[in-house]
């Protein structure tokens, strides 16, 4: 939208612009259009430079100051306490020294450790989306090192939404550095926004999907993943064609077809990706239906559930009807998978995956 090129225009100049000529206006529209406006130059830069350019009567557009949940100054009961003020106050050391015989990393889990590491980078580049991207490229050995599997990497995830917990817009901004960055896959967000790691936290999690910032996770880790395939394909089409050439040599045929089969492992993961996230909403939405037809269970329970139903009903046809293009080749076995929910929501959605 013009609202984003304005800001990105405004950020080459250092934010100078006739701010005090938008004081007198009071249509809703223009107000609509100055808030938006300043909340993503916020998001270029940081609140305080806004401030200082902004005339005091336009300070109400400025976004909340949000409060990071930086759980380790709660006190020393709190596991990792010790290595997270080592880390912060220091970030250069820990990152050179983490792995010393005297590091306070040494004496915590896999987990602890990517909760200690992922929470002390967002809060030293909390101040904006550049800086945090700048603290990654520094100081994201730390991280990287602690992050070798899916559930460490789920465990960032978390970390993230937890520490942001009250902006949703800070949650984005942190998984898309990680993302980006190569911290995280999106299949990862996609994990863990479509299944509940630990059945002890279902209530937390249910309550987690009746969010909406959670599903624009969701459909951020899908289109991540169909953005990571075009940007490999675009470069497999810049790459010389060893067919256009006569004489090709044995470096240029290999490197052609190492490319090629890169290019066709992504587009795997991505096609597997929509497949089971499908799978996993369908899963929940099974279960979900099993509580909603006990007979002995309480009215206002059963209402909770049948509104969190609803909800994850209209993202799992949402989802098919977006990116229904990756999920026909897999309609077969999908449609198997759907024979357990309502026979019009299965119905519905086949035959648009199928039609369109």
């Amino acid at each position: 939208p013009f609202q984003e090129w304005f800001s990105l225009h405004l950020s080459n100049f250092g934010y100078r612009w006739g701010w005090s000529l938008w004081v007198t206006q009071s249509h809703p529209a223009q107000t609509d259009f100055l808030r938006e406006v300043v909340h993503r130059c916020v998001a270029l830069s940081y609140t305080q430079k806004l401030e200082g350019l902004l005339p005091p009567e336009l300070h109400e557009h400025l976004p909340k100051k949000v409060v990071p949940n930086f759980k380790y100054l709660k006190g020393a009961s709190v596991p990792g306490f010790q290595a997270a003020g080592w880390t912060y106050k220091n970030m250069a050391r820990a990152v050179a020294t983490h792995l010393g015989e005297d590091s306070p990393y040494k004496s915590l889990s896999p987990r602890e450790c990517v909760e200690v590491a992922t929470s002390c980078l967002l809060m030293t580049g909390a101040k904006s989306f550049s800086f945090l991207g700048t603290t990654l490229d520094t100081h994201g050995g730390l991280l990287r090192h602690y992050l070798v599997d899916a559930p460490t990497r789920r465990c960032c995830v978390e970390t993230v939404a937890s520490l942001w917990a009250t902006s949703s817009e800070r949650i984005l901004m942190a998984l898309h550095q990680l993302t980006s960055k190569g911290f995280l896959f999106p299949s990862d967000i996609v994990d863990w926004v479509t299944t509940c790691a630990d059945p002890q936290e279902m209530s937390s999690y249910r309550n987690l999907l009746l969010q909406q910032w959670v599903w624009e996770i969701l459909y951020y880790g899908l289109s991540k993943s169909l953005h990571l395939y075009d940007d490999q394909q675009s470069a497999f089409d810049r790459l010389p064609n060893p067919k256009h050439d006569p004489l090709p040599s044995e470096e240029l045929l290999e490197k052609y077809e190492e490319k090629a089969v890169a290019l066709e492992t992504q587009k795997q993961a991505r096609n597997s990706l929509f497949i089971t996230a499908m799978k996993n909403l369908t899963n929940t939405l099974t279960s979900l239906k099993a509580e909603i037809e006990e007979t002995d269970i309480e009215s206002t329970t059963k209402a909770s559930l049948q509104r969190l139903y609803s909800i994850l009903a209209n993202q799992f046809k949402a989802i098919g009807r977006r990116y229904y293009p990756f999920l026909r080749s897999s309609l077969p076995l999908l449609e198997e998978e759907w024979t357990t929910l309502v026979k019009d929501e299965v119905t519905q959605l086949a035959a648009l995956v199928r039609n369109y």
